[in-house]
């Protein structure tokens, strides 16, 4: 008898567990599609529909930093029509998943209004490298094959 209610509690407790989008609360921005920037040639193809308004730089990990490397990631993402990154993926990075992490915790707190242009709203589908660069850096010519040469230009 103990058995077949332990079977029957744990049942109903399985089933109750069930996996939950939590990519957005918004039922009705999942149905919308969100305009693909993703192809475009220019880096700020949004500008049309959305102005950044908070950008917040990553944190540079203290691993990365010790060893004296520096890279980039690149993120895809859907500004939505809160104004908020939501999707974030890391799609590309040099070196692999050393700064997948941080900057994908930094665009979490970046935050956009729509133009004028933008009334609706309408999400977007974008990317943007974002460039972890040290003066001292120990790769820096495989940081430049994979991350380009705006890497090291701000500190030039």
């Amino acid at each position: 008898m103990k058995k077949g209610f332990c079977a029957v509690v744990l049942s109903a407790a399985l089933s109750a567990c069930q996996s939950t989008d939590l990519s957005t609360s918004n039922k009705s921005e999942r149905a919308v599609t969100p305009i693909d920037l993703t192809q475009a040639d220019e880096y700020d193809a949004f500008t049309p529909y959305w102005t950044l308004v908070k950008r917040y730089d990553p944190r540079y990990p203290t691993r990365a930093a010790l060893k004296g490397h520096s890279g980039c990631a690149t993120l895809r993402y859907t500004i939505g029509s809160d104004g908020k990154a939501h999707s974030i993926k890391a799609i590309k990075s040099y070196p692999r998943n050393v700064f997948d992490s941080r900057a994908i915790k930094a665009m979490r707190k970046w935050r956009w209004e729509p133009t004028d242009s933008n009334l609706e709203k309408a999400p977007v589908l974008a990317e943007v490298q974002l460039d972890f660069s040290l003066e001292k850096t120990k790769n820096r010519n495989e940081a430049v094959a994979n991350c380009g040469e705006s890497l090291f230009h701000r500190m030039e």
